[in-house]
């Protein structure tokens, strides 16, 4: 059975597209999905995938057809918008312990005899002394939910992951704390869903990384990925100020004005300039490319 037989959801569309395009020609075909979606929101979650016939792909390759190549892309068409910060917390210890201090010289390897006032750097271990019970690592999941096109927050909207679920307050914040366990690595710990109203979206392979106190986090993204000479494009991003506070990372809307510099895929400067940030730390940019572009 085909992979693609096996997943989620309904089939609402199979039919051959003629293209009548040449070998090596690019083409853009247009393929409606408006009806698939929801028809008073127009939002819904859909997975395309596009392949040769095997008339089609015979003429053309000399392959065998189970290596045929399939296009597949997923659609979230959503107003929502998940910025999710994630991170490993600290090491918390249960039970009854024992603490030594072991100081540790800079330039050494080994413990060495030091009085106070001469210590370069210390460290410390504990050893569990019996019955001790030994504690595990806290995850840490901050969720921040804005809409789409404005980044004004969300309030209460529903988040989920790990079969953990919270409400977003009125800055479209929540946390969620012990999401997985240190040695869990699920991928459906690592899929998060938001929703409101009837509308949803999904954000997935969700990792801690180490935290940067005081740091800027961007997103940016275009209207499509494909674009000919004389073609307008539309770029959006969002600037999110990240500070972490005790275990969560709590992001804040970054203010001030953007410098940028645009380049063609053979780095030639194609404009530069600069765009201020509205209230919620978004930005848009448009430019025309030029007719001699290159865009190899």
């Amino acid at each position: 059975e085909e992979w693609y037989n096996k997943l989620p959801g309904e089939e609402l569309l199979n039919e051959v597209i003629q293209t009548n395009c040449e070998r090596d020609e690019p083409k853009e075909i247009r393929i409606p999905l408006k009806a698939y979606l929801k028809k008073d929101s127009g939002v819904g979650q859909l997975i395309v995938l596009i392949e040769p016939t095997k008339k089609a792909w015979d003429e053309c390759q000399a392959n065998n057809w189970q290596y045929r190549q399939i296009i597949s892309v997923w659609l979230q068409c959503t107003r929502l918008a998940a910025d999710v910060f994630v991170c490993s917390g600290i090491y918390k210890l249960k039970g009854k312990w024992t603490f030594y201090l072991q100081f540790i010289p800079l330039n050494s390897s080994q413990p060495t005899n030091i009085t106070l006032r001469k210590i370069n750097s210390y460290s410390f271990f504990a050893l569990p002394v019996i019955n001790s019970v030994a504690g595990s690592t806290s995850n840490i999941l901050t969720a921040w939910v804005t809409e789409l096109m404005t980044g004004a927050p969300i309030n209460q909207a529903i988040v989920s992951v790990s079969n953990k679920t919270k409400e977003t307050n009125q800055q479209g914040l929540c946390i969620i704390e012990n999401y997985t366990t240190q040695n869990d690595e699920s991928i459906e710990n690592r899929i998060l869903v938001v929703e409101k109203d009837d509308d949803q979206c999904m954000s997935v392979d969700i990792y801690s990384y180490a935290s940067v106190p005081d740091a800027y986090v961007w997103h940016v993204f275009n209207d499509r990925g494909l674009y000919k000479p004389k073609e307008e494009v539309h770029i959006k991003g969002y600037v999110r100020f990240l500070k972490v506070k005790d275990e969560a990372k709590l992001p804040t809307y970054a203010h001030g004005t953007i410098h940028y510099t645009i380049y063609d895929p053979r780095g030639q400067q194609l404009q530069e300039s600069q765009v201020e940030l509205n209230n919620y730390g978004a930005f848009d940019v448009k430019f025309t490319l030029p007719d001699n572009v290159n865009l190899d």
